[in-house]
């Protein structure tokens, strides 16, 4: 499910660094909560240049969505921690199309933005990260960011994923009221499968097990809500 965070002038707005800090520590209702921002990144090697469009991302995102890498792995705690190497997860598609699809990626360093980065892993070829068409991935580094202690710098997209015994309504009475009287920053929920399309919902069931949460859904129909599987504007 999204984490919105309020502010004055609109009821759901990105989290700063701080904020989300708070909320993930306070939080007993989700299993996991996890962060990302945008990264324009430019891929350099082998005589080419390509800009990409890449996203930064908490340790723990894979994790919430339930994904394993198809080659290699995707990221762990010790990775976003400071001092760590700086290391990327590729998509499939970016894997075939600018690596030839050898295995040989996993453990290969990369130019990105000048800087070397390692590859460690390789996604699903039906992954898709919720809400951007990025091509690669890497951590966050929240600990090294100089945005760190700004609250009013606001730039994560926060989602989490639902506690086993857990109820979206107990969610939403801990993020929209009860955090509300000791973090006023807090905001609303929303069932982030309420933004994918038919091809996005259909290729997330096609790799996620039924007894693995999505986020805030689960892989049985039961749970879908209908206007999932039609076309906007359709009836």
């Amino acid at each position: 499910m999204w984490i919105w965070a309020t502010r004055t002038d609109r009821d759901k707005a990105f989290f700063s660094i701080p904020d989300y800090a708070d909320y993930r520590r306070a939080t007993t209702t989700l299993q996991d909560v996890a962060a990302y921002a945008s990264w324009g990144v430019n891929l350099t090697g082998g005589g080419n240049l390509e800009r990409l469009q890449g996203a930064k991302v908490t340790a723990g995102a894979f994790s919430a969505l339930g994904v394993s890498a198809g080659v290699g792995r995707t990221l762990v705690a010790t990775d976003d921690v400071p001092g760590a190497d700086r290391i990327v997860v590729v998509t499939d598609a970016l894997w075939r199309r600018r690596f030839g699809g050898a295995r040989g990626i996993v453990g290969s360093r990369v130019q990105l933005n000048g800087e070397e980065y390692e590859v460690v892993g390789v996604l699903p070829k039906e992954f898709l990260f919720p809400g951007l068409e990025a091509e690669l991935y890497a951590p966050i580094a929240m600990e090294r960011d100089p945005r760190r202690f700004d609250r009013g710098t606001n730039f994560l997209r926060v989602f989490g994923r639902l506690r086993p015994e857990g109820t979206l309504a107990q969610v939403r009475d801990e993020w929209g009221g009860r955090f509300l009287q000791r973090l006023p920053r807090a905001g609303c929920i929303e069932d982030c499968t309420d933004h994918l399309t038919d091809a996005e919902m259909y290729a997330r069931l096609l790799w996620c097990s039924c007894s693995t949460s999505l986020l805030s859904a689960t892989c049985t129909a039961r749970r879908m809500r209908p206007h999932l599987f039609r076309r906007k504007g359709r009836k």
